[in-house]
């Protein structure tokens, strides 16, 4: 009898939906289309939230940027930004229900360290020039935390889910990966291309390179896994071959060198070299470039190769900073960072803000031929620069 009476809600509703969808359709309204598979991912969100947690990790590479959205200048990654907000509160809700069995999520070391981050983060955004932007910045920040670090938690405690959570995300990057090499491949590989290839997927070159470099390691060490199937390292290699040729055709630097900075690092562990030994051996390195500063600068200043789709010039132009335009406008960002900085130290800019406010802070002798008058090109280039004046000396303590 209950089986017949929830038959008929079924029926009922899938009428319903079809009666609304032609009318819907009729009036060249086709976004009614879409209904049916937001309603299901609601249902997975409220009931399977877990299920969502992988969906965000298949879509995120294959999600369009739309940097204005109309609303306030906005941008949004769609469709992962709206998954990631929506299981983010969910979440909370969740935590705060079930205080009692989540509460040692809280009271781990490394839990304390974010907690402070994100209140400064909160302190600087109520104090920031920019509230609207800076807002923004803080609940992205929260939403990433909360779903990428405390319900990471929970979904790896089984170390299988860790594979598949990664393949889901390396397929769909797989995916970017054959789109951009056939727009690149339209254009001979011309070097120019190359920045804007992977385009609605990624903004630039360096956000698609940068992805790939992140996984590269990853997909590396699983060709060696013994414990796993043939068909399974097959499958690793090939992944990894096609991310070196996709690294090596995004023409990005920073990537590359990334890239032997991780190889290093791999090297001193494998080698167990002890930690006093590897800080010393960066203080001497430090030390060195501070004695013999001036010769550095002068030979970087001799180089004169540009970024080129000439691959040994282009990692040689890595050292010009004389007439190189890339490296010249990181410096320019660098500089405008730390000028920035001394006028706010303590509290910074406000997150996010970099972007709308270096431009008066420019050099007419430290610009390139990309720079802008007005300062809309972008953030600081720098991990630490950036955050350090928009949030002013502590934040850099906590990267």
């Amino acid at each position: 009898m209950q089986h017949t009476f929830n038959l008929k809600w079924l029926y009922a509703g899938i009428t319903l939906y079809a009666l609304l969808a032609a009318a819907c359709i009729a009036k060249e309204f086709y976004w009614i289309l879409v209904l049916p598979a937001i309603f299901t991912v609601f249902l997975f969100a409220f009931f399977k939230t877990d299920k969502i947690y992988y969906l965000i990790s298949l879509v995120t590479p294959l999600s369009i940027n739309l940097t204005d959205t109309g609303v306030g200048g906005i941008g949004l990654s769609l469709p992962s930004e709206p998954l990631i907000f929506g299981i983010m509160f969910l979440l909370l809700i969740d935590y705060l229900v079930k205080w009692e069995q989540t509460k040692a999520l809280f009271e781990h070391p490394i839990t304390f360290l974010i907690g402070i981050h994100l209140l400064w983060f909160l302190v600087s955004t109520i104090t920031s020039s920019l509230f609207i932007v800076s807002i923004k910045q803080f609940l992205a920040r929260l939403s990433f935390i909360v779903v990428f670090y405390f319900f990471s938690l929970q979904i790896f405690k089984q170390f299988k889910n860790f594979y598949l959570f990664a393949w889901l995300h390396i397929v769909a990057l797989l995916i970017v990966i054959a789109y951009t090499i056939t727009i690149h491949a339209g254009g001979n590989f011309n070097q120019q291309l190359a920045h804007h290839a992977m385009t609605p997927f990624y903004n630039d070159h360096t956000a698609y390179a940068a992805a790939i470099a992140l996984f590269l390691p990853l997909t590396l060490s699983f060709c060696f896994l013994k414990n796993k199937s043939f068909l399974f390292r097959f499958f690793s290699i090939a992944t990894t071959i096609v991310l070196v040729i996709a690294i090596v055709l995004s023409y990005t630097r920073a990537s590359w060198l990334g890239i032997f900075a991780a190889a290093v690092s791999y090297f001193v562990f494998l080698f167990r070299i002890k930690t006093h030994i590897v800080i010393i051996g960066i203080i001497i390195l430090l030390a060195g470039y501070f004695v013999y500063q001036n010769t550095v600068v002068y030979k970087f200043g001799k180089t004169t190769k540009y970024s080129s789709s000439n691959y040994e010039d282009h990692i040689k132009s890595i050292t010009n900073i004389k007439t190189d335009a890339s490296n010249l406008e990181r410096l320019n960002r660098w500089s405008c960072a730390w000028r920035m900085f001394l006028d706010r130290p303590v509290l910074g800019w406000g997150p996010g803000t970099y972007q709308f406010q270096y431009g008066t802070y420019q050099k007419s002798s430290e610009k390139s031929i990309i720079s802008t008058n007005s300062g809309d090109r972008g953030n600081a280039h720098s991990e630490y620069l950036g955050p350090l004046c928009e949030q002013g000396f502590w934040e850099p303590l906590f990267l």
